[in-house]
């Protein structure tokens, strides 16, 4: 953090504020202690807004001061369980899921039904077109991306698949679309598809995956019906 070139007066502030009776959030006239310091005061000794006092303050209280948050309604800390939150790794996926994936996606289906109900010109039903179409990509690819996301260090794009084990097979039966060609009675090839149950095969596959950027390693499971 840069210091602030109105520190050293701040600092000038509190060391004489001993003896002095300055009225705090609730106008008790609480008496300030020596070298202890309130953002409310700094904000309006100096003539500045309140996030850069607490920065000034901030700086002081590295420096052994006593400070007072007695902020306004207007503007108070964030709390910390909050904070804990926008900081999570959980979070900060999530919102970067919803920004990428489903927001483009909601936002294109607006604009193609602003491009059907009609009311705009030629040119900009080209342009929502062609903004439309690139939200719809970048969901596709965000999608794709996520798919292969480190569930350790939460990074997209991360996992490689490294080995491919098959896990058991074992005999099932499947619904199938057979076709057949036949031929009419003027010699015309025609074709006939029809649904049939036959036998077939489940195989299990456990694919091994590794992080590009953590190498943590973990273990997927496939199962294919042939």
């Amino acid at each position: 953090m840069a210091k602030d070139p109105l520190v050293d007066a701040a600092r000038i502030l509190a060391k004489g504020m001993a003896g002095h009776r300055i009225g705090t959030v609730g106008e008790n006239g609480t008496e300030i202690k020596p070298e202890k310091l309130s953002v409310r005061i700094v904000k309006e000794q100096f003539l500045i807004d309140y996030p850069r006092a607490v920065r000034i303050v901030k700086q002081l209280e590295k420096e052994g001061f006593q400070v007072e948050y007695n902020h306004p309604k207007e503007w108070r800390r964030i709390p910390p369980v909050v904070k804990r939150i926008l900081k999570s790794k959980k979070f900060l996926n999530g919102l970067k899921v919803a920004l990428l994936i489903p927001l483009p996606l909601v936002i294109s289906v607006l604009l193609i039904r602003k491009i059907i109900i009609g009311g705009v010109g030629k040119d900009t039903a080209v342009r929502l077109a062609i903004i439309s179409v690139a939200l719809i990509i970048t969901a596709v690819i965000a999608r794709k991306l996520h798919k292969k996301r480190c569930k350790k260090c939460g990074k997209w794009n991360a996992l490689k698949r490294i080995k491919t084990e098959e896990s058991s097979r074992e005999p099932v039966m499947v619904r199938k679309t057979l076709r057949e060609w036949h031929r009419s009675s003027t010699g015309e090839k025609i074709e006939v598809t029809k649904e049939a149950i036959v036998p077939g095969e489940r195989v299990s596959y456990i694919h091994t995956m590794k992080c590009k950027f953590c190498g943590d390693v973990s273990y997927e499971c496939k199962i294919y019906e042939v």
